[in-house]
């Protein structure tokens, strides 16, 4: 099964109570453009969304290309930050089913 179109990425995350399987993220609102839908960041391999709440701030990585070892991947990156405090370094944590997308 193919991965989610940026468009339909972007039509779950105007939702961010019925789309995330995280608390926080549910509890947050996108950052919007001028016609009022999220603002999305576009790359190679991923849409990202900046999403807020009261207390945090997240930049939210929906994958639009597969990736190999994926979750290897940001397994050792989210250990290596862990690890290196630096007041410059954000945590990241991969949510492997993080998001809805047309009911599933």
């Amino acid at each position: 099964m193919p991965l989610p179109s940026p468009q339909e990425y972007q039509e779950a995350v105007q939702n961010p109570q019925i789309a995330f399987s995280d608390s926080e993220l549910r509890s947050s609102h996108p950052e919007t453009n001028s016609l009022g839908l999220p603002k999305p960041y576009s790359g190679n391999f991923t849409t990202t969304f900046c999403l807020v709440n009261s207390s945090h701030k997240w930049a939210v990585r929906c994958f639009v290309r597969e990736i190999s070892e994926l979750k290897r991947r940001y397994d050792a990156i989210s250990k290596f930050l862990q690890r290196e405090r630096d007041s410059f370094l954000v945590d990241v944590n991969y949510l492997e089913n993080g998001i809805r997308i047309n009911g599933r």
